[in-house]
This record gives structure tokens, C-alpha cells and sequence, in this order.
């Protein structure tokens, strides 16, 4: 089976860097790597040279659904991509097990794994501490469990089958804007259509989701409640789920208002829910605001 690595990259060099040195720990290589960047530098392109894979660089216009569909456009010879994030490590074995189960199971469309520990519930978690954490779960042997089906792969590490993809034409959302937030469900939500979307226990991985070069408080705030809607619109998940989404996020920046994480732009947040809920109310709601928005 031929496997592509996709990176949509948002100008962190150090991290992506040190991304592309743990893909190359890989016990089975990728056939390729290719790195989709906004501006000119956020790529390091002198590591690039002692990297064990074909690596291709490209270019697409701001937004990670827009990155990603630049990348699937370059893999009509691949069997399979495995979308990482510039600041997801993954274990030694990652690619070897999308591989394995692929291979024996033709049901599985899109994989995602677990995420030993993640910077996005924090402040982030520094390289150091995500190579501490993955050498102690590779000592650990983790036992092998059985996959079982989710109804959303986490973006930050997904393998996707591509032949639904390319016969079926799809594509991530260019609608959902910027760091395009629930992406990667809008995306499982499609291919579900032809296969099980799996969570697999052997796929392991730290995300350090370091609180750099993201969307602002304000921005992400109002895509916490217009993305899910638009999804609903979509006809792609139930209004449940829309609730249930927008609404644990509105509750959660409103209890934290006056908390003491420094890291996360609870005001910021909680204005634009108010803006989103606003627009709602209106029929103006509209995912693409966020671009328009003061950050």
C-alpha cells in the first residue's frame, strides 16, 4: 500500500520540524511527504535534505481546508494519506499499523488514533515532554485493543483510504474558514458514507497544540457556534449534535470567564459565541464572518 503524509503547516518552523524528524523514526516510511505552507518561510527548507522520503512543498491560500485539498490533489498515485498536524508526534510504529489495518480491513475509510496526551485541553505540551511521554507508552507495550467505530476522526492525526475520495469527490470544507474548526468532522461525516471511520488504540501520538499562531479568541468563539450549524445545514450531523457542540463550549467560556488560564481567550471566546448566537437569531449566521471579525 502507498502512503502519503500530508502536513498543512501555519508558519512553525521549530515544530514542523521536529514533526518531520519523528516521522523519519518511522518503522515503516512513508512513500512521501508533502507539506502545504501559506507563506514564503514557514517552511525550513534546508532540513528538508536529510529527510529518508520524497518530500514535495506546496502553496495554497490561507485555511487549512483549503491546505489540505491542495494536498489531496497531489495523491492520484497514493492508496492512502495520513494527515498529521505541524505539531503532532507520533509514535515509531504509526504508519506501520495504518498500514496493517488498512490492508485488513476494507470497511476502514478513516482512522484516527490515541492521542497519549493533548496541548489543546492546556497550555500546550513543550517537544521534550511529548518525547518523554512517547518513549514511557513505548515501554509500556500498550495492549492491543480492538478498533471501534467514532463518529468523527480527530483532525490532528487521520489515515484516509482514497479511493471513496477520489471516485466520490470529496473534499474538505474551504466554507469552514482559517483553522477551519470541526473540519475533520464535516469530513468523516462524508466518507462514513462508504466505510467505518475507526478509532484505533495502536495508533498513538502526543499533540502539543502549543498556543501559537492560532485563530483569536474572538474569531474562534464564533466559529464555535456557525461551524456545527453549517454542518447541520449540510445535512451532515443532527441538531444534537449541534447543541451538544455549541452549547458545552458557550458554558464552558462563560464558567471560565474569570478562571486563571492565561492561555485561552475566555472573553474573546464568549463575545463572539454572543456574535454567532446574535446571527443565528437574525438568519445571518455565516462561518465565513470570522474573517471579518476584529482580532
Amino acid at each position: 500500500m502507498k502512503i502519503a503524509v500530508g502536513i498543512a503547516t501555519i508558519g512553525r518552523r521549530d515544530l514542523l520540524s521536529q514533526t518531520l524528524a519523528r516521522i523519519a523514526l518511522q518503522t515503516r516510511m512513508p512513500d512521501s511527504v508533502i507539506i502545504c505552507h501559506v507563506k514564503e518561510g514557514d517552511v525550513d527548507l534546508g532540513v528538508l535534505d536529510d529527510l529518508p522520503f520524497e518530500t514535495l512543498i506546496l502553496r495554497s491560500s490561507p485555511g487549512l481546508t483549503a491546505q489540505r485539498n491542495r494536498i489531496l490533489n497531489e495523491l492520484k498515485k497514493c492508496d492512502a494519506v495520513v494527515f498529521f498536524d505541524d505539531d503532532f508526534f507520533p509514535a515509531s510504529d504509526y504508519l506501520k499499523q495504518v498500514d496493517e489495518l488498512l490492508l485488513q480491513n476494507d470497511s476502514a475509510v478513516i482512522l484516527t488514533g490515541r492521542v497519549l496526551a493533548d496541548g489543546a485541553k492546556g497550555a500546550g505540551i513543550l517537544p521534550e515532554m511529548a518525547d518523554k511521554i512517547l518513549s514511557a507508552s513505548d515501554r509500556e507495550h500498550p495492549r492491543r485493543g480492538a478498533p471501534r467505530n467514532i463518529f468523527s476522526a480527530y483532525g490532528c492525526n487521520m489515515a484516509i483510504r482514497l479511493a471513496p475520495v477520489f471516485k466520490n469527490g470529496l473534499k474538505f470544507d474551504e466554507y469552514l474558514p482559517l483553522y477551519g474548526w470541526l473540519e475533520d468532522m464535516a469530513f468523516t461525516r462524508q466518507i462514513v458514507r462508504y466505510g467505518e471511520a475507526l478509532w484505533v488504540p495502536q495508533l498513538r501520538g502526543v499533540h502539543l497544540a502549543i498556543k501559537a499562531a492560532r485563530t483569536s479568541g474572538l474569531s474562534f468563539g464564533y466559529a464555535q457556534i456557525a461551524n456545527p450549524v453549517h454542518l447541520w445545514r449540510g445535512g451532515l450531523i443532527p441538531w444534537r449534535v449541534v447543541l451538544s457542540h455549541a452549547g458545552k463550549n458557550f458554558v464552558s467560556n462563560a464558567l471560565r470567564l474569570f478562571g486563571s488560564d492565561a492561555n485561552v481567550d475566555r472573553k474573546g471566546r464568549l463575545v463572539g459565541n454572543l456574535i454567532a448566537m446574535r446571527d443565528l437569531f437574525l438568519g445571518q449566521l455565516d462561518p465565513n464572518r470570522i474573517l471579518n471579525l476584529k482580532r
